[in-house]
């Protein structure tokens, strides 16, 4: 077991804040603590295997068990991804790729007069929350997502933006206690694309599993979800199975 600790602060015009990746089938065992403050910054990721993320934690490919905890505060601040396989985000957690996941996460994120953009075929552009796509996870899950003024969008064929919230999707496997809890303000999610999915808030499962208890309180005042396409789905809070 080992205890890994980042902490960042950037207060300067356009720099990169790096979160935790793991991806090329890791094998992670341990307790994973990552806090990211960003001001007036960006990341940027031009390719067909985009990625470009401000804080959060990302496990691709990949084995992990233990605790993982990540705290994100962006303000003035953007992520973008240009790319087949785009994905930009502001803090969150994410499992994707056939990774296996066991134990807790928690995801804190705080985001004010930011935005994240993804464009491309696979393009996904999320502030806050935690997301399971295509993976296995059995643990306890929290999100707490604080977003003013931000805005998350998303355009490609398989499109999908969000704010906060819990997404679970791409026939993953997903057992425990999921809690989301969301507050937006002045914000929007904007999802355009065939397979466009729009959310703010909330939990969301589609084509995949899930067994045990799932908890969701969304706080939503001038703000707005709207997703354009043939599969267009758009939601502020609740929970869907589909």
């Amino acid at each position: 077991m080992f205890k890994l600790t980042l902490s960042r602060t950037l207060a300067a015009s356009m720099l990169l804040a790096t979160p935790i990746v793991y991806g090329q089938q890791s094998d992670v065992r341990g307790r994973l603590f990552e806090t990211t403050t960003a001001t007036n910054s960006a990341a940027l990721a031009i390719g067909s295997g985009a990625s470009a993320g401000i804080g959060g934690i990302s496990i691709a490919n990949s084995k992990f068990n233990g605790t993982a905890v990540s705290t994100t505060t962006a303000v003035n601040s953007a992520a973008l991804a240009i790319g087949s396989g785009a994905s930009a985000r502001l803090g969150g957690i994410e499992m994707k790729g056939n990774s296996d996941v066991t134990g807790t996460l928690t995801d804190t994120s705080t985001i004010t007069n930011s935005a994240a953009l993804a464009i491309g075929s696979g393009a996904d552009a999320s502030i806050g929350g935690i997301s399971v796509a295509g993976s296995k996870f059995n643990g306890t899950a929290t999100s707490t997502t604080t977003a003013v003024n931000s805005a998350a969008l998303a355009i490609g064929s398989d499109a999908s933006a969000r704010l906060g919230g819990i997404a679970i999707k791409n026939n993953s496997d997903v057992s425990g206690t999921l809690t989301a809890t969301t507050t937006i303000t002045n914000s929007a999610a904007l999802a355009i694309g065939s397979g466009a999915d729009a959310n703010i808030g909330g939990i969301m499962m589609s084509n995949s599993k899930f067994n045990g208890t799932a908890t969701s309180t969304t706080t939503a005042v001038n703000s707005a979800a709207l997703a354009i396409g043939s599969s267009a789905n758009a939601h502020i809070g609740g929970i869907t199975v589909k």
